[in-house]
């Protein structure tokens, strides 16, 4: 008998997630009124994409004043109507914009005004797209990295935290540490380098922390916010194997989403290739012959964005630069990881996992998660991993739970299956569900 989806499950969780949204908008509305007037204000560019609408909830929680500024490029403005901040429309390019921005939210006017800063989480990220659109890339990330930069300097708001790439030190098989050679190998590289170099030479007079890292993955135990960069255009490994679990459980074992037709997912997701997943190369030198990457959940880069902002507020020397990478010194292969969401997967919906043998067969029509090889994607490194030692002698470590990395993946697989279409959609929930009032059109 063929493997069926518990569709029970599969409501009752997505109906809990739901629940969960309700209770963080009204977490949201109670932290905003209890917020103190002297509370440091924090500005977070690209507010309203996946790495930064989770800083902005944490720093609600964190006792902070935070506010977006997005241009919704790659950003969702349903997350502002989660979070309920103050918003700013604004793109970076546009100089003028960014500095009315930024003089609202750091006026130069009142005489005792509470400490800010701002967390610089926006940019174009697809690596393989800058080397296709350079002048694009460059004038994104380097020309309105500057407008922020000459903004803050105007306005005399001098405390920020970049939220960097670990892509911007040369390629090595060893754990990068923050003394490697700083030597990009691509344009989306480049760009975050050179806004590195900027503020390593306290030219604005900017009171500076880079955090450096290379992926960040999972969801918050809420699972209603998500990685969100379209079904066919997402380039990310851990969402992409999990849009292909997703076509293959409804095509083949009968998953139901409350509130959509099954079939038109199913056709989205095979529109946008998900039918199987292509591993670029299998011949590198690494145990599998997959390519070896660095990847830290959500939790542990919130943990260490808070550390770093609240270092940001209790520093006083003007020039201070630090620069910290993130990351587990080890990393998991590329199909290492791809097993690892196939067997959680199926743990949460209460699938046999698979053994093994039955997973070196990378095309098994048992797999929910297919697999086929392709070719080497140039300039790939065998291996890339960070070496989180500074950080964690600055910061400390956050503590752990057992399997930590199977529970934020099982996080990131509930949060796409709850918005199995992203943000422009409803969630699958229940028709009386009460999160659905907040997607109801007037």
């Amino acid at each position: 008998m063929p493997v069926r989806v518990n569709n029970n499950l599969v409501r009752s969780t997505l109906n809990t997630i739901g629940r969960h949204e309700v209770a963080l908008r009204r977490e949201m509305a109670g932290l905003r009124k209890r917020i103190e007037p002297e509370a440091p204000s924090v500005l977070i560019t690209g507010g309203a994409g996946n790495v930064g609408s989770n800083i902005v909830i944490e720093a609600m929680r964190k006792g902070f004043n935070p506010s977006i500024l997005d241009s919704l490029v790659n950003g969702h403005i349903e997350i502002c109507d989660i979070t309920g901040v103050k918003f700013f429309p604004v793109d970076l390019r546009e100089y003028c914009d960014v500095l009315g921005a930024m003089t609202e939210f750091y006026p130069k006017s009142p005489r005792h005004k509470p400490k800010a800063a701002v967390v610089h989480a926006a940019s174009l990220i697809e690596v393989g797209q800058s080397e296709r659109e350079k002048l694009r890339y460059a004038v994104n990330n380097i020309g309105g990295g500057l407008h922020l930069l000459d903004a803050m300097s105007e306005v005399g708001c001098l405390r920020l935290l970049f939220s960097n790439t670990a892509a911007i030190y040369r390629t090595s098989t060893k754990p990068l540490g923050e003394r490697a050679l700083i030597e990009p190998k691509n344009i989306y590289a480049l760009t975050k380098a050179f806004l590195n170099h900027v503020l390593e030479s306290v030219e604005y007079g900017i009171r500076a922390t880079s955090l450096n890292y290379f992926n960040v993955f999972g969801s918050t135990d809420e699972r209603c916010l998500r990685e969100d960069h379209g079904i066919g255009s997402e380039s990310h490994l851990i969402p992409i194997a999990i849009q292909v679990a997703i076509y293959n459980l409804i095509s083949r074992m009968g998953l139901k989403l409350s509130g959509y037709d099954a079939e038109s997912i199913a056709q989205s997701y095979l529109e946008g290739n998900r039918r199987h997943l292509t591993v670029l190369g299998k011949d590198y030198a690494t145990p599998d012959g997959t390519c070896i990457r660095d990847y830290i959940d959500m939790d542990t880069m919130l943990y260490y964005h808070m550390a770093a902002l609240n270092r940001l507020f209790d520093c006083s020397s003007r020039s201070d630069y630090l620069r910290c990478n993130l990351g587990t010194k080890t990393g998991r292969s590329v199909l290492e990881i791809i097993n690892t969401v196939e067997n959680v997967i199926r743990k949460e919906l209460g699938i046999p996992i698979m053994s093994k043998k039955v997973l070196e067969d990378l095309n098994s029509g048992e797999r929910i998660i297919p697999v086929q090889i392709g070719d080497r994607r140039p300039g790939d490194a065998d291996k890339l991993v960070a070496n989180p030692a500074k950080a964690q002698r600055l910061f400390g470590s956050r503590k752990t739970v057992e399997n930590d990395f199977e529970r934020a993946v099982a996080n990131a697989f509930w949060a796409m299956l709850y918005r199995p279409l992203g943000y422009s959609s409803p969630p699958a929930v229940s028709e009386r569900n009460p999160v659905l009032r907040f997607y109801t059109k007037n």
